[in-house]
């Protein structure tokens, strides 16, 4: 099992998403990400949840934001009930292919001031268990 661990400054995100064009919001989140991000009432503290949430991922899995994995290899879904899940692609999904793993969990929690993160990783045959 690995885990990874984020946070991040509200404002810091605030400020990139409110440049004026949507370049940062393009080069980082998905378009689904964004609709969300969009669509809700604190915009920027959901986008820096979300942000947080892509750093713990790729942190789980070792690499961060390189050999060629980019932010928007991560993609973070929320179901019926609000849980935000990880969904992988690009060269984040082939690396945990070629690792037999998978993620397992995500959590995201945040305040006006700041977003954290944190993702399980664990083998492709592991399962979560409730308590």
């Amino acid at each position: 099992m690995h885990i990874g661990i984020d946070i991040v400054e509200v404002p810091r995100i605030a400020k990139a998403l409110n440049r004026g064009d949507k370049g940062f919001l393009n080069a980082v989140y998905t378009a689904g990400e964004a609709a969300h991000i969009e669509q809700a009432h604190a915009g920027d503290v959901r986008a820096a949840g979300i942000w947080a949430a892509k750093e713990a991922v790729v942190k789980a899995f070792g690499v961060g934001f390189s050999e060629g994995v980019t932010f928007r290899d991560v993609q973070v879904r929320y179901t019926a009930t609000g849980q935000p899940q990880a969904v992988l692609s690009g060269k984040l999904a082939s690396l945990a292919v070629d690792r037999s793993l998978q993620v397992l969990s995500i959590s995201i929690s945040h305040t006006e001031n700041y977003a954290v993160a944190t993702a399980l990783v664990g083998p492709v045959s592991a399962q979560v268990r409730p308590a």
